[in-house]
Parts: structure tokens; sequence; C-alpha cells
């Protein structure tokens, strides 16, 4: 149904279809007998969708600056005697270190809207959960992970999962006025929370 949704308004329905899955997950899933309790609205997740078109037109215009800054340095340097090759293979050295810089700060931001409105959204009986993401800090991991995997062809990618489940972890906060509602509880058999719980964190890092 969302993917005719999405077809037929060109994906202007995406943000709406991203709050109902978000919404599904969290419903579903719960502690015990607690079942959680999503609160997010659509216009909220519009408004982050709209604020990254904003960052994703800024960032097109960077790289378009980039690319003829760059162009103009190369010149000059080939000018005062380097060779066309090697400035050729330092000009694409330099344009992906950035382009990968730019794609690290983008997906840092998403990451910091999303993440930390769903979790203040989200609820299981007096318990509130809260997401403190920076931007800044998790774009510079994103973009060490990267560099590592890039040079490591692939190798270090179980490291740099770790790194960003390790940030996401540290910035997660729990507050539970009253264990005691789930102390009282006699769970008879076990929720499978694992995969909910690793899609509402994201830990996936493929680039």
């Amino acid at each position: 149904i969302h993917a005719l949704l999405n077809t037929v308004t060109l994906f202007l329905a995406f943000p709406y279809t991203y709050n109902k899955f978000k919404a599904l997950i969290a419903n579903q899933a719960s502690y015990g007998k607690h079942m959680f309790n999503y609160k997010a609205e659509t216009k909220s997740i519009y408004i982050i969708f709209l604020k990254m078109l904003g960052w994703y037109i800024l960032f097109v215009g960077l790289i378009f600056g980039t690319i003829g800054l760059l162009t103009s340095v190369m010149g000059l340097i080939v000018k005062y005697g380097l060779t066309g090759m090697i400035s050729k293979a330092l000009f694409f050295i330099l344009f992906y270190a950035i382009l990968l810089l730019y794609m690290s700060y983008y997906k840092a931001l998403f990451e910091s809207y999303t993440k930390n409105y769903i979790w203040d959204k989200t609820y299981l009986e007096n318990v509130k959960f809260s997401s403190t993401l920076k931007e800044l800090e998790l774009a510079k991991i994103y973009f060490i992970n990267w560099i590592a995997m890039i040079l490591s062809l692939g190798l270090l990618t179980p490291w740099a999962k770790v790194r960003v489940t390790k940030y996401k972890c540290e910035n997660f906060y729990i507050d539970c006025p009253d264990e005691n509602i789930f102390l009282a509880d006699e769970v008879t058999d076990e929720e499978a929370f694992g995969d909910e719980a690793e899609d509402l964190f994201d830990i996936d890092i493929g680039i």
C-alpha cells in the first residue's frame, strides 16, 4: 500500500510512510507484558525531511563549489611545475575526501534529527526515553569509519559498526521513576525484541 502511495505521490508521502513503519515496529514491541507506545506526529517528521531537503540543496551547491575551487587550485599547481597525472590524482583524492565529509555530516544530521525525536516520542508505561545524538560528533565517527573501511577494503567494517553503536548507546537514556511495575510481572515467555531494537537504533552503517 505504501509503495503504491509513494509511487502515485512521487514520494511526497515518504515521511508519512517512514513514521508509520516506525510506529509499527515500536507498537509491536514489549518489555514483559508492557507494550511500547509510539506517539510521534507525522507533521514533525515532515519538518525533519524538509530540513534535510534544505541541507541537501546546500550540500549540492557546496559540491559544485568544491569542484570549481579544486580545479582552480590544481591549475595553479600544474602551472608551477606539478605534472598533469599527479595533479589529477591529487584532485580526485581531495574531492572524494571532501565528498565523504559532506556525506558523513548529512547522514549524521538525519540520524540526530530522527533518532532524537523518535525516542523522545516513545514510551513504556511511565518510562521516558531520550537520545542526545550530536551531529558533529556523529559525523566525525562516520567520516573516520568510512575512511578506515575504504583503506582496509572493508576489513574494518565490524570495528566501524561497534564505534557507531557505542556512541549511540552512550547517548541513550532511560528515565524510570518506578521500576516496581516491571519487577512485579512474571514473564512467561521471551519476546523477540532484538531485530526491532536494531532497527530503532539503526546500527547498520552500510554505504
